[in-house]
Formats: C-alpha cells, structure tokens, sequence
C-alpha cells in the first residue's frame, strides 16, 4: 500500500493511493470492489499525480539532504543518545542501497536517560 499523496503527488492538492500486491486471486477481488464502488480516480486526480511525479527527484534529493542535515545535528546534541540514519558512518554495518546514492530522508534517534 502506498499513499500517493505526499510523494507521488508532492503539492498537497490530491488525495490519492495505489496497492500493489503478487496475489492474482486478491488483486481481483479488490479490483472487482474498486470497479463496483467507482473507487478510480477522475482525470484531473491522475493528472496532478502525474505532475507531481515530474519533480519528485528534486523533492526525493531534497528530502535526503535535509535529512543528513537533520541527523549530524542529532549526534552532535547532548540530549541525544543514539541516531539511526543511513548515511551516517556509525550505520555502516548496516547494508546501503546499490542502486542509489541517496539515502531515506528518516531520521531516528532515542533521548539519553
């Protein structure tokens, strides 16, 4: 499940989502409840989608950056006891992506005490 809202979409102006799924028998079934409850989205939904897709690698690069900027200020906070983000050397036992030099844009961290 994926909510196409906020990524794909990206300007807060269309409420949208999309399953996917490797279950033939439970695709149909729900394809069967989208079609029968007119669940579909109308052209001007898919069309902002569609724009929004145009610009989701700056949004995505951005998202990264600010989420690097977000977690070196964690590790260096006093309060902070532990950050987890990719990107940071103190994760680098933890797999990295191949195909992509950007990193999620969540940081996680847990207060010391």
């Amino acid at each position: 499940m994926h909510s196409a809202t906020k990524y794909l979409g990206g300007h807060s102006d269309v409420i949208q989502g999309a399953l996917m799924m490797n279950d033939t028998e439970l695709r149909e079934k729900l394809y069967f409840i989208q079609k029968s409850c007119g669940a579909v989205p109308g052209p001007m939904d898919c069309f902002l989608v569609l724009r929004g897709i145009k610009t989701l690698h700056v949004r995505m690069k951005q998202h990264c950056e600010n989420g690097e900027k977000i977690a070196h200020w964690l590790r260096n906070n006093p309060k902070v006891g532990k950050v987890y983000w990719l990107g940071l050397k103190t994760m680098q036992a933890m797999p990295l992506p191949k195909t992509n030099a950007w990193f999620w844009r969540h940081d996680q961290f847990c207060f010391k005490g």
